[in-house]
Order: C-alpha cells, then structure tokens, then sequence
C-alpha cells in the first residue's frame, strides 16, 4: 500500500471518528432540557454544531472520494 493510501485511510479514519463524536454530542443536546436557556442560545448551540458536523460530513465524503 502507497503511503498516499495509508494517508486516505488515515483521514477517513479520522473524519469518521470525528463525524461519530459529533453524533452523540448531538444526541446529547437534543436529549437535554434547554428549558433553562434562551431561544437565542439554543439556536446559536444548534448552529455551532451543525456547522461542525457539516464540516466533519465533507471531510468524510472527501476522503471515501479517495479511496
């Protein structure tokens, strides 16, 4: 295997490992009572980690690309 692969599958690895983190953190803020909080600060959590589950999606897809 070409260290180019190795390095695919290494990032694949990576990008997954974090797509599945951000999962259960999503999980998590669903499943927790944000009664306590402001309609404002709900939307800014969901928004921050939307974006960073967006960015962790691409990075999977990108790296299956070079598989």
């Amino acid at each position: 295997m070409t260290s180019f692969a190795c390095n695919c599958i290494w990032e694949r690895r990576k990008a997954e490992d974090e797509w599945n983190e951000l999962t259960k953190e999503w999980d998590t803020f669903l499943s927790k009572s944000q009664f306590d909080k402001s309609a404002e600060e709900v939307g800014e959590a969901a928004r921050d980690l939307g974006l960073k589950m967006k960015a962790a999606y691409d990075r999977v897809k990108k790296a299956e690309s070079y598989a």
